[in-house]
C-alpha cells in the first residue's frame, strides 16, 4: 500500500486504484486494511488520487474561493425555501459544470472508500 505522511496527515495513494480490476485481490485488501486503520488510529486521511485533472481542482477552489469572498449582505440576498438549498443564484461568471465535474468525481472517490471500509472488516459483497 502506498502510504506516507505529508503535512502531519496520513496519506494512502488511491491513484491507481480501479474497482473493477482490482477489487479482492492482496492489493485491494491491503488498501481495505490501511484505510481502515487510518480511520480508526488518527480519524482522517489525505488521498493521493490522480484522476481528478489539477485544472480541475485548481478551477473548482478558486469558485470557492470567489462564492465564499462574496459579502454577506449579498449573501443574504440568497433565501430558498428548501432547507440547506440556496446562495446559488444565476451568476453567469459562475461556472457550475467545473464544481458539478468536481463533486461527482469527489463522490466517486467516497464511494471507494466506503467499499474500502466495508470490505475491511468483510462485510462487502462477496
Amino acid at each position: 500500500m502506498g502510504s506516507d505522511f505529508r503535512h502531519g496527515v496520513l496519506a494512502i495513494e488511491l491513484s491507481m486504484t480501479s474497482l473493477a480490476v482490482d477489487r479482492g485481490t492482496d492489493k485491494w485488501n491491503s488498501l481495505c486494511k490501511g484505510v481502515r486503520e487510518a480511520c480508526e488510529n488518527y480519524g482522517c486521511f489525505e488521498i493521493v488520487y490522480d484522476k481528478i485533472p489539477l485544472q480541475l481542482r485548481a478551477e473548482a477552489f478558486s469558485l470557492i474561493k470567489q462564492l465564499f469572498s462574496l459579502p454577506l449582505e449579498t449573501k443574504k440576498k440568497n433565501v430558498n425555501p428548501k432547507s440547506f438549498h440556496g446562495y446559488c443564484g444565476e451568476y453567469p461568471h459562475v461556472r457550475f459544470n467545473t464544481i458539478v465535474t468536481m463533486m461527482r468525481q469527489l463522490d466517486e472517490q467516497k464511494d471507494m472508500i466506503e467499499m474500502m471500509i466495508l470490505d475491511s472488516y468483510g462485510l462487502g459483497e462477496k
